[in-house]
């Protein structure tokens, strides 16, 4: 009985979807308004049918479930327009702008660099109410679907793809020279439109290696010009530390913390091996390196020379 009611609903949710998918943007907007407000209680005529307006109502009264569920839908293919119409608007705002400064168009491998690219992000900064960063993210993002992926910025209108997956796809074709662009594209929306966020990047990442025309090696090489450290502040007085650096050389400072962390752990240890980890390289990185030590983080060393596994490490 229980499988069978699951099944009605999973019906009804799928004839949601239908509905909704067949929706253009007015009739989402007016599904998403306050149910109350747009009720109009309907009088039962005599000898309605069964399956009449009235009945259809009280289905849809008696299945909240589908009702919610087509709700969201709907405002999530809404939201999908609006992001692919925002998309639009930024473009058209960039070459006004372009246009008005007598700036040269930023070609796609400096579009970060060019005037008018930072002409716009400025006049987007304080009308969305967006840091600098987050205008330029903004800004590039909307010319990489609007010039470079037309398709995938057409999906997006249509609901057919999310907004993040919209964000993968423009990301990952950033990696890619504008000659094999249109082969990425077209992979990735026939295989990728129902998957996950995680599942997509990794499908974009298989795309992009089969059709990179330079080896991995070229590639490489010019990444590692781009290697910096990053400090991102965060709340409560803590904040992230990151690093770009090669793979191997990433790899092999977490096994070398792991190495190290695992040296410290014994019956005593209250700390977590992702604690003890933390506090490795916190005292590597500032030499607080003193022997005899074992303290919390902030007070003293949290390791030392010795043997592994009694709370001293062996370097």
């Amino acid at each position: 009985m229980k499988q069978q009611e699951e099944a009605g609903v999973n019906r009804s949710i799928a004839a949601a979807a239908t509905e909704v998918e067949l929706a253009g943007p007015e009739s989402l907007v007016a599904m998403l308004l306050p149910w109350e407000a747009n009720r109009v209680p309907a009088k039962e005529p005599a000898g309605q049918d069964a399956d009449g307006p009235a009945d259809k109502a009280s289905e849809a009264a008696s299945d909240p479930v589908a009702t919610i569920s087509d709700l969201l839908l709907a405002a999530d293919r809404l939201l999908s327009w609006v992001t692919a119409r925002q998309a639009e608007l930024v473009v058209d705002l960039h070459r006004e702008v372009q246009s008005l400064a007598a700036s040269r168009p930023a070609s796609r491998q400096g579009v970060g660099t060019g005037l008018g690219f930072t002409l716009t992000a400025e006049e987007l900064a304080p009308l969305l109410n967006l840091s600098g960063r987050a205008a330029h993210r903004l800004l590039g993002h909307s010319l990489t679907l609007a010039l470079d992926l037309p398709e995938t910025l057409q999906c997006l209108g249509m609901g057919v793809i999310s907004v993040r997956q919209a964000q993968i796809i423009a990301e990952e074709a950033l990696f890619l020279p504008a000659e094999v662009l249109s082969g990425f594209e077209d992979q990735v929306l026939q295989r990728g439109a129902h998957l996950t966020p995680p599942r997509l990047t990794s499908l974009c990442h298989r795309i992009r290696e089969k059709l990179h025309p330079d080896s991995i090696t070229t590639r490489k090489a010019a990444a590692v010009e781009d290697r910096h450290v990053e400090l991102t502040p965060a709340h409560d007085g803590m904040a992230w530390f990151s690093a770009y650096l090669p793979a191997e050389q990433a790899c092999g400072i977490e096994h070398r913390l792991t190495f190290m962390a695992r040296a410290l752990q014994h019956p005593h240890e209250d700390r977590t091996l992702t604690q003890l980890k933390t506090d490795v390289l916190t005292d590597l990185l500032t030499h607080h390196c003193e022997p005899g030590t074992t303290g919390n983080p902030g007070a003293t060393s949290t390791h030392t020379t010795g043997t592994p596994g009694t709370g001293e490490l062996l370097w």
